[in-house]
């Protein structure tokens, strides 16, 4: 309702389960969705010019691979629907994302901190996912990790993630963030690291942080 009230339009997209098929389904749904609103746009009273993506944690990395995979020659190849529609995000709110997979295990360790889940082996969940260990399979690790896809056109971020988190290790994000200053430009994201936020913190989902995510929009859309 505050997005709403601020003129903002919300739809939810929603996706095949990677229990039924495995990545990149997923992305390519988010982007036909894109697609799909964007034709759509006079209808449905939307700015074909001003799309954002805002999620969390696995919805966060869809929403990174999507707006940053735009132009990618496999990801943002040109859809039957929609064949002259873009899939450009302007801005992106991501909470808690994987960014880099297969990685995970020696970075709880790091961080001396306990997984909630198998960080590796066939019930880890980005094993699911992908459908192969991310650990064992580092080729398709790499090509499913928003990391290796920051570019200097890369879109306004806004990244949180807390430094309890036991499901998604926020090394990822200070990795991530450190890569988005080099690339895209320190004006291109900004970052929100709570101490002592566990993953899906209630303190993130707040009245006052959904305010400063849609200051964050304001600004950029």
């Amino acid at each position: 309702s505050a997005a709403v009230s601020r003129g903002y339009a919300y739809a939810s997209i929603g996706c095949t389960s990677s229990g039924e098929e495995k990545f990149p389904r997923q992305i390519f749904e988010v982007k036909a969705a894109i697609r799909f609103l964007r034709q759509n746009a006079e209808e449905l009273r939307l700015d074909p010019e001003r799309f954002g993506l805002w999620s969390n944690s696995s919805g966060g990395h869809l929403s990174l691979m999507a707006a940053l995979t735009w132009k990618h020659p496999f990801f943002d190849a040109p859809q039957p629907e929609y064949p002259d529609i873009s899939s450009r995000i302007q801005a992106v709110a991501a909470n808690y994302p994987p960014t880099r997979l297969g990685i995970s295990g020696p970075q709880f360790r790091e961080l001396a901190l306990s997984p909630d889940y198998d960080t590796e082996g066939p019930h880890c969940m980005e094993t699911i996912f992908l459908g192969k260990d991310p650990s064992k399979d580092p080729e398709l690790a790499r090509f499913a990790s928003p990391y290796y896809y920051i570019t200097p056109e890369a879109p306004p971020l806004f990244l949180q993630h807390g430094t309890k988190d036991t499901v998604v290790p926020v090394t990822q994000s200070y990795e991530f963030a450190d890569a988005y200053r080099r690339i895209a430009g320190p004006g291109r994201i900004q970052t929100n690291f709570p101490e002592g936020f566990v993953h899906s913190d209630p303190h993130l989902k707040s009245e006052d942080n959904c305010r400063q995510v849609l200051d964050f929009f304001d600004a950029h859309l």
